[in-house]
């Protein structure tokens, strides 16, 4: 995770699997969207996640880069106001609420695990991006440098066609 934008899988899974584990991700918190008892935000949460859900199956299937693009700048657009939302419930822990403690902590925690897993599947959409352009299909065990590299070996070891048809030629 470190290394941003060069996975070359996810988990045992390649970064393909990785973003269907993503994609499912973001359908169940959009069925627990719709379950909940909170209705704010419900209809925003749920087009939202099944929106983005939509975008990085289609991404998959057509294998293009584009729409990851339009995922991560979505999901980094996410991530940031999950951040200021964890800054302003650290300030309301630290300060006196008639909310209890448990509950303001609890809330804090879930919006911290909620940007750690974010962070997590932007990586993955940007190696994946990144694989993409070096002409992997997504479903290797590379990452896009090993990619690069294979491609270039190829181009090396490869003869040009017209001095294989000249040789053979016997008038």
């Amino acid at each position: 995770m470190f290394n941003f934008g060069k996975m070359k899988n996810f988990g045992f899974l390649p970064l393909g699997g990785g973003c269907i584990i993503a994609a499912v991700f973001h359908f169940i918190s959009c069925l627990l969207a719709i379950f909940s008892d909170e209705t704010e935000h419900k209809t925003l949460i749920i087009s939202l996640n099944v929106v983005l859900g939509f975008f990085i199956i289609l991404g998959l299937v057509l294998r293009n880069f584009i729409i990851f693009y339009f995922v991560a700048v979505f999901l980094t657009c996410t991530m940031i106001c999950n951040m200021i939302i964890l800054v302003f419930l650290i300030l309301v822990v630290f300060s006196n609420s008639p909310v209890s403690i448990q509950k303001r902590v609890f809330a804090t925690f879930v919006v911290f695990v909620t940007i750690f897993f974010e962070l997590l599947f932007l990586n993955l959409y940007m190696s994946i991006i990144k694989v993409y352009k070096a002409g992997g299909t997504g479903w290797e065990h590379k990452n896009y440098i090993e990619i690069k590299n294979e491609k270039t070996e190829q181009k090396k070891n490869k003869k040009p066609e017209d001095t294989l048809t000249n040789d053979d030629y016997n008038a």
